[in-house]
């Protein structure tokens, strides 16, 4: 789990607020395409639709509402970056796993 100290709950906000609107957006297929065609050719070159992404990319995008900012497009970020830019851990393989909370409750989990 990451905590992001100094994220005031306006900023808190938009971010829940985004990740809601993004509900029901398709998942970025043709991104994974374009990372694994990246990741094996080395090329800058990235293709994707509109309104479709991968998990860690939404979650950037999130990030940038609190003012978040990546040496990379959003949209291109992989699950390994985000653990690079918050120095995360290999988590201890005993831990408990937890569920998804409802929605309203991802709105007081923000607050610092």
């Amino acid at each position: 789990m990451v905590h992001l100290e100094n994220v005031i709950d306006v900023n808190c906000t938009h971010e829940v607020e985004f990740a809601q609107a993004c509900l029901h957006n398709h998942y970025g297929w043709l991104t994974i395409v374009s990372i694994a065609l990246s990741l094996l050719t080395g090329s800058k070159l990235g293709f994707g639709v509109d309104g479709q992404e991968i998990c860690s990319a939404l979650v950037a995008r999130c990030l940038e509402r609190t003012g978040e900012i990546f040496p990379t497009d959003p949209w291109h970020v992989m699950p390994a970056d985000l653990a690079k830019y918050y120095s995360v851990l290999p988590a201890d393989p005993n831990a408990p796993v937890g569920i998804v909370p409802p929605p309203d409750v991802g709105r007081q989990a923000c607050s610092t």
